[in-house]
């Protein structure tokens, strides 16, 4: 993958790019859970335009749903909740402290998407049945971090960032 240069403005005008990247996203079903209810929870906040795979653990009783794309614009849907709930600044900060050169990896509460919320979440303890995992590979890490939660001043948008 080639590095996209970041071309930063402070116009009003979107700064358009492309951008390669491949994310995944994986969640357990419990036994007590419903394949059914998991997948609500993911097609809540993601733009998802397949079935997730279900994948037997390694864990007795437990299933995996994993989702797999080249498809940044899967992130869409978890974008748009983050500006509906104006928490930019909180999600940005958890971004942030979640990636680690070419990766991007977070968690999120599994039981707070059924709802259609986002609620950061660690990778044990917060979520009783599980936390929803995010992980995404790209040269431009940076750049899909100001895409989904950009900087903000007083809540208003400093700069936008459009990912083609």
């Amino acid at each position: 993958m080639s590095k996209p240069q970041l071309v930063r403005r402070t116009t009003r005008q979107p700064v358009r790019t492309r951008v390669e990247a491949h994310i995944t996203i994986s969640v357990e079903v419990r036994p007590t859970e419903s394949i059914d209810k998991v997948r609500t929870c993911l097609s809540n906040l993601f733009s998802l335009r397949d079935e997730p795979q279900v994948v037997e653990s390694q864990q007795e009783g437990i299933k995996l749903l994993v989702y797999e794309t080249d498809d940044i614009h899967v992130l869409d849907k978890l974008r748009e909740l983050l500006r509906r709930q104006q928490i930019l600044d909180a999600s940005r900060a958890q971004l942030l402290r979640s990636k680690s050169d070419n990766q991007l990896s977070f968690f999120l509460n599994k039981q707070v998407a059924y709802v259609g919320r986002v609620s950061f979440s660690a990778p044990v303890g917060e979520s009783a049945l599980g936390p929803i995992r995010v992980t995404i590979q790209s040269d431009a890490i940076d750049l899909i971090i100001d895409w989904l939660a950009p900087p903000t001043v007083g809540g208003r948008v400093v700069e936008r960032v459009e990912i083609r």
